[in-house]
């Protein structure tokens, strides 16, 4: 018993002493690193400004959710502004980044979004001719979603498929002539080439800049 006892009070004054010199284990310890911010959450409540600076912070724009979406496909599906896909791709996000599946942002879309959705990643420099698992471009997922199908776009996916895609190249035009033929006369369409918008004027007609 008495042997226990003085291997009690060693232990204590050994700790003690530790302690008063600040020696391990009670030493200062560095903090560990914050947490780097889980972009996904942030992505899907539409905030700009928030997914800068979680990417900033270290969070990765190229990380893959439980669906193995991207930030950038996350953010077509919940139909996010302009501005947060211009903060993701601003940051290094990669346009033509497939999933397991194979399908890209375009694809998505395509198939599940908007025009508008559509012409923003075409201008950005989406690449039209990706394939996915199926052999599927962004046209034949877009045959699927009535909003893009029957829009003047669905037809410069048709355009843009059959040519060369040209990294850097213009997104290309298209026209009124190229228009769907339920579209009503006198309404003009805007031909998009880089980030510029204009409007087409009446016997334009639809050109593959893609190569030039």
């Amino acid at each position: 018993m008495r042997i226990l006892v003085a291997i009690v009070l060693v232990l204590m004054v050994v700790g003690i002493g530790l302690y008063l010199l600040d020696l391990p284990p009670f030493a200062q310890r560095t903090p560990p690193p914050p947490p780097v911010p889980e972009v996904f959450s942030l992505v899907e409540a539409g905030d700009a400004d928030a997914v800068r600076s979680a990417i900033l912070a270290g969070a990765d724009v190229h990380a893959r959710n439980a669906s193995g979406l991207t930030p950038l496909m996350v953010a077509v599906t919940t139909n996010a502004s302009t501005a947060l896909l211009d903060v993701l791709l601003a940051n290094g996000a990669d346009i033509d980044q497939q999933a397991a599946s194979g399908i890209t942002a375009l694809m998505l879309a395509a198939g599940q979004g908007t025009p508008a959705q559509v012409i923003y990643l075409l201008n950005a420099g989406a690449d039209p001719t990706v394939t996915d698992a199926e052999g599927k471009t962004a046209l034949d997922h877009g045959r699927t979603n009535s909003a893009v199908r029957t829009s003047g776009i669905f037809v410069r996916l048709d355009d843009l498929v059959g040519s060369p895609f040209v990294r850097g190249g213009r997104a290309g035009t298209w026209c009124r002539s190229r228009a769907p033929p339920s579209a009503r006369a006198g309404t003009t369409f805007p031909v998009h080439q880089g980030r510029t918008a204009t409007a087409c004027t009446k016997g334009s007609t639809s050109t593959r800049a893609r190569s030039a």
